[in-house]
């Protein structure tokens, strides 16, 4: 009788949680069909003011599945950023651009490559303004001021700051607090830059550490206030003057020309529906262009987006766009298949990476190699915040890379560590014992110290894998191994750094790497084009039944996931849904708006 109860019970759970599904599915199918409905409206031709919210939800990749974002909401990618603002500088539709500042996590190279694109609009003739209630508050600011500064007019409410006191860095070393728990560091690096696992040796930045940081922060700096001092009209001299005496309230601000007005949000609107001649607002995460003729027709593009730690196996995509992982066997594939595909012309590597595991980069990097060498078509990388160590070793085989000014890039060189524990277990009361095979085989227990022929083995593995490095890199860039090896030594550069050491081609984003693609194969600078992305992405099916495979047999085997399988990523997706509610995003659509 209790097997029957206990089979009974196990149905009843399993057909509510199927009725959970089907439930989302339906709700998920209504909502998306209702929104594809208001987007036909929007799709008629109709004046209307492009707007944009910077925020949070600019990420740099995120799901396009029209159901699952219809359910998490949408997020607007730079690359739709940039894309979307093209379009809109050329559609006779849009009649200006409209922007609000709020709380986000840009990165500086993020920030400069949303400037361009403004700038870019801003070439339309079409007015483009911005406003913030504040441009940081007691906190640096400088970022947001810095993309605020690419648009025509800048507003802030009366309250609000202009709060540019300048860039800073903070390093986190954990040495005393290790040597408390009792825990041991024991590691080797190549060379002296390769400064990560110093978090844990040192309890202050070492000369070379400091040496490279405070680089960073120069160059990011200047090229900062370079470009606002031009965009606004300033001497750079008073910039640097203003920044030392931020954060600057909105009357002092005004006077220093830094911004345009002091308005409240309901004013700047009623003013740029004075200068577009239209009261209709359009948002970025729902434009799309006016038809034209030729549609479709457009020479078609890959775009391999390789996003997060660079590990081996099967990458993960966060539909939310904030902890994708660089899978080898999924970004390898893709490059593959965008290779292989007819329809496409050229491959666009976006790399936004701190690089990972050393096998993973080399996978990755034979693919590149082999797109490079083995098809005529062009493979370029566009950086992203940052595409260090694996995310440069990934980069390197490419026949032009295009970083941001900003772009943290290099690290060619390599870490191996572990920690070595047992002081800890003894604190704790806890002992181990152990059995092998093998001189080697408890290399990385953190229950062993190595000896001499282990320490002399590692040093052989970490100088053969920096020397590989080293030369794989000058081949990519056409120099020799002794002439990179002055610009490797672990250490990190911005990409104006990077470019003037030939690390990297070009200053840019995406428009430039479009345009270094469009010249390699023949078209005229700004010629239409069509995009692919690789990996497919993700559907909401793929999610639930697990077919995202990197390969035939595992794609192939997803509908066959047993009944345990499919309950577990229901589960999945109520904590999914969970989470958009309590970060912010709702259930509901909600555009990326600035109203």
């Amino acid at each position: 009788m209790e097997f029957f109860k206990s089979v009974f019970r196990f149905f009843v759970v399993m057909f509510a949680l199927f009725g959970l599904l089907v439930f989302l599915l339906i709700a998920g199918g209504v909502t998306a069909a209702v929104n594809y409905a208001k987007k036909q409206d929007m799709l008629a031709p109709a004046e209307a003011i492009l707007t944009l919210t910077i925020d949070g939800r600019i990420v740099e990749n995120a799901s396009r599945d029209i159901v699952l974002s219809e359910i998490i909401g949408p997020s607007v990618t730079v690359f739709d950023a940039v894309t979307r603002l093209e379009q809109a500088a050329a559609d006779p539709n849009i009649k200006g651009l409209l922007v609000r500042i709020a709380a986000h996590e840009l990165s500086y190279a993020q920030v400069q490559e949303l400037r361009d694109a403004v700038h870019a609009f801003r070439r339309s003739g079409k007015p483009a303004v911005v406003y913030a209630d504040t441009f940081g508050e007691l906190t640096r600011g400088l970022p947001s001021y810095y993309l605020a500064a690419a648009f025509d007019e800048i507003y802030l409410q009366p309250a609000g700051m202009v709060d540019i006191s300048g860039v800073a860095a903070e390093g986190l070393f954990l040495k005393g607090l290790l040597a408390k728990l009792g825990v041991e560091p024991i590691g080797e690096t190549r060379k002296e830059y390769k400064n990560a696992w110093n978090i844990f040796t040192e309890d202050k930045y070492t000369a070379p550490h400091r040496e490279a940081v405070e680089r960073l922060l120069a160059s990011t700096f200047d090229r900062a206030v370079s470009d606002i001092a031009r965009d606004r009209g300033v001497d750079p001299a008073a910039l640097r003057a203003l920044v030392d005496r931020a954060p600057l309230f909105s009357a002092e601000a005004l006077a220093a020309k830094l911004i345009t007005g002091v308005k409240y949000r309901d004013e700047v609107l009623a003013l740029m529906e004075q200068k577009a001649g239209c009261a209709r607002y359009q948002p970025l995460a729902r434009y799309t262009p006016s038809p034209f003729d030729g549609l479709g027709s457009q020479p078609t593009v890959a775009v391999v987006v390789a996003e997060g730690e660079i590990r081996r196996g099967r990458g993960e995509t966060d539909p939310f766009g904030r902890r994708n992982t660089i899978g080898s066997d999924t970004t390898a594939k893709a490059i593959r298949d965008a290779a292989a595909d007819p329809e496409v012309q050229a491959i666009v590597l976006r790399v936004n990476s701190p690089g990972g595991s050393v096998v993973a980069s080399e996978t990755i990097w034979h693919e590149v190699v082999t797109a490079v060498r083995n098809t005529e078509k062009p493979v370029i990388v566009s950086m992203g915040s940052l595409a260090a160590s694996g995310g440069y070793y990934i980069s390197m085989a490419a026949d032009h890379i295009v970083a941001q000014p900003a772009t943290i890039t290099g690290s060619v060189g390599v870490i191996v560590g572990k920690f070595y524990t047992p002081e800890m277990w003894k604190k704790l009361g806890i002992t181990f014992d152990a059995a092998q095979i093998g001189a080697n085989a408890r290399l990385f227990s953190s229950n062993t110290r190595l000896d001499e022929k282990q320490q002399a083995l590692l040093d052989r593995v970490l100088d053969d894998v920096y020397d590989t490095f080293v030369t794989r890199a000058a081949d990519g860039r056409k120099k020799k191994p002794e002439d990179f090896e002055q610009y490797a030594k672990g250490r990190v550069w911005t990409g104006e750094d990077a470019k003037e050491r030939g690390l990297v081609d070009e200053l840019g984003g995406y428009a430039q790497a479009f345009d270094a693609a469009r010249q390699r194969i023949g078209l005229q600078p700004g010629a239409p084009l069509s995009f692919k992305f690789y990996p497919e992405e993700p559907r909401l099916f793929d999610y639930l039944f697990d077919r995202a495979g990197d390969d035939e047999a595992a794609a192939g085997a997803g509908l066959l996931s047993d009944i345990a399988g499919i309950l577990r990523r229901i589960a999945a997706l109520a904590a999914l849904i969970e989470k958009a509610e309590q970060t912010g995003l709702r259930l509901e659509s909600e555009p990326v708006d600035i109203r």
